[in-house]
């Protein structure tokens, strides 16, 4: 950045803060978060299950995926969806703050997961929303994120690599089963995703149920291998 790109930020600013997403206060820094809310952040553990996240077991995965294959090869979340990080994911659904997207993206999907060696020549692909729900919402979160994600970390992008072949209600308020069947047979992959390893990217995932939908369309469709990245981890 130049002299005098860097001087014109530091005076907009100035003239009108950035607040933190948060808790309100005004921002000087290219942050997404105050200090104070930075501290209040929980990073997700990463001895978790590398399949659904859930605690796991002696085995390096948890009870249920020790008992049956699942089509995802990982499913990573950077920290736990609460606090600063649930209201900044909320901003940017339901509130359009376009301005958090990058943030997220750069620092805490690609910046923590950029030494990984599987990440490299994947195809970021992001979970996609029902053109009903694109309608009313007017944007995608998920595809703004893998926009970034590939961005930053050089890889290719696709966001007609999935699509959702059936509109299905909101998972929140839902138990697991009825998450797994909600979303069953809802996605189709491209025939393009054949042979290929896909990076599959969403904010938030809760059981997984979405993304092992999504990951068992690119499988029957000759992916290689998939790989999903989220923001957070809801609690079920």
């Amino acid at each position: 950045m130049s002299l005098w790109r860097a001087l014109g930020t530091a005076a907009l600013d100035l003239l009108s803060p950035r607040a933190c997403p948060g808790c309100g206060s005004g921002l000087l820094e290219r942050e997404i978060f105050c200090v104070t809310c930075e501290l209040a952040i929980a990073p997700r553990d990463p001895a978790d299950c590398p399949s659904c996240g859930r605690t796991a077991r002696a085995s390096g995965l948890c009870r249920g995926c020790e008992r049956r294959q699942l089509p995802l090869s990982a499913v990573q979340a950077t920290f736990e969806y609460e606090g600063p990080v649930a209201v900044a994911i909320q901003a940017i659904k339901y509130r359009r703050r376009d301005d958090l997207v990058a943030p997220l993206a750069r620092r805490w999907l690609a910046e923590r997961f950029e030494a990984r060696a599987e990440l490299h020549r994947r195809v970021v692909a992001p979970v996609p929303l029902h053109p009903k729900r694109l309608a009313a919402r007017g944007f995608d979160q998920a595809w703004l994120l893998a926009q970034q994600l590939a961005r930053a970390a050089k890889l290719e992008a696709r966001p007609r690599l999935l699509r959702r072949t059936r509109h299905t209600p909101a998972q929140v308020g839902l138990g697991r089963a009825a998450r797994e069947a909600n979303v069953r047979s809802a996605f189709a992959a491209d025939p393009s995703a054949r042979g290929i390893d896909v990076l599959l990217v969403d904010d938030v995932f809760t059981t997984g149920a979405t993304l092992r939908a999504c990951a068992d369309a690119l499988v029957q469709a000759g992916a290689r291998s998939v790989l999903a990245l989220a923001v957070a981890r809801a609690q079920p």
